[in-house]
């Protein structure tokens, strides 16, 4: 999706109280909570939309992804940071950042110093190597974001909750790449971007708000599909932030590759444990959704890093 586009759809905010698509209308945002998070090619989109947008966006959290500007070289330097941590130059990548600052073209990184941003790398990840986690804290670090990390759970390529997904350490390919092990990781990552002391989902936590999906068509000029973009996306209104008197956060969820609505349909929006938390706590969770593209050689759905 276009950067102008991207920024609209966020900050606009509309949607409607129907099943069918609608266009949005404006809700109650504190603009100083919006942050971002996301899952394999997801997460690095968060961070990607971090460091761009750093003068609004105030946190991410990622998991089971790579470092900003890993893959900028193309398909055989986004093959090195998935499949062989080790030999990414992390001083390289820093200096890019700057770089793609000094340009113009991001804000400045410096920005991201003093904000949350949570970081999951489950041990078993077949997909993008473990070492990889450590280089996505390496790059935050040296520009001053308060981390927190996680890399000690045995799962495979998965976004962790402690309801739902696969077997933790098993391939989680059929339950929309979301493991159960026994981690409520949307909770961890929300709770360290929005200070720490969000109230925690139970077994009895319903998600009663709104949750709808929405016109994206409206932010672009041009057909979504040409920017391999979904006509639509999710957004879940929480309860007290229906009536739009009630100042509320905005959180942005990517998902990862083949995780998007025409693939596994709304289960990663409401099953990897973002709702219950935003119901909790006054978060409006905003669910961007791609479509694969063999045109634009994008045939899994995935968002564009490289």
């Amino acid at each position: 999706m276009a950067r102008r586009g991207l920024l609209a759809l966020f900050l606009v905010l509309s949607l409607s109280q129907t099943n069918a698509q609608q266009q949005l209308q404006r809700y109650n945002i504190d603009p100083s909570k919006t942050t971002v998070s996301g899952i394999s090619s997801g997460g690095i989109m968060a961070i990607q939309y971090h460091f761009a947008h750093s003068t609004r966006v105030h946190g991410a959290g990622v998991y089971a992804t790579v470092p900003y500007m890993c893959g900028f070289g193309g398909v055989a330097a986004a093959t090195t940071c998935m499949s062989t941590p080790n030999l990414v130059n992390i001083p390289f990548l820093i200096s890019e950042a700057n770089a793609m600052a000094s340009q113009g073209y991001i804000d400045n990184p410096n920005n991201v110093q003093g904000d949350p941003v949570y970081i999951y790398h489950g041990s078993q990840d077949s997909v993008v190597r473990p070492g990889s986690g450590p280089n996505v804290r390496e790059v935050y670090q040296h520009f001053g974001a308060r981390i927190v990390s996680k890399f000690d759970i045995a799962s495979d390529h998965a976004q962790p909750t402690n309801n739902y997904g696969s077997a933790c350490g098993s391939s989680a390919e059929n339950t929309a790449w979301i493991s159960n092990c026994n981690y409520q990781g949307a909770f961890e990552m929300l709770n360290h971007l929005y200070g720490g002391s969000l109230r925690r989902p139970d077994g009895n936590t319903v998600a009663n708000g709104d949750f709808i999906l929405f016109s994206q068509s409206e932010f672009f000029n041009f057909a979504p599909s040409l920017s391999s973009m979904d006509t639509a996306g999710y957004v879940y209104v929480p309860t007290g932030c229906i009536d739009k008197t009630t100042p509320c956060a905005l959180h942005i969820a990517f998902h990862g590759c083949v995780q998007n609505r025409a693939a596994v349909g709304d289960v990663y929006a409401r099953r990897a444990g973002y709702l219950e938390v935003a119901e909790l706590n006054n978060i409006v969770v905003l669910f961007p959704q791609t479509i694969a593209s063999t045109l634009l050689g994008n045939p899994n759905g995935c968002w564009d890093w490289y």
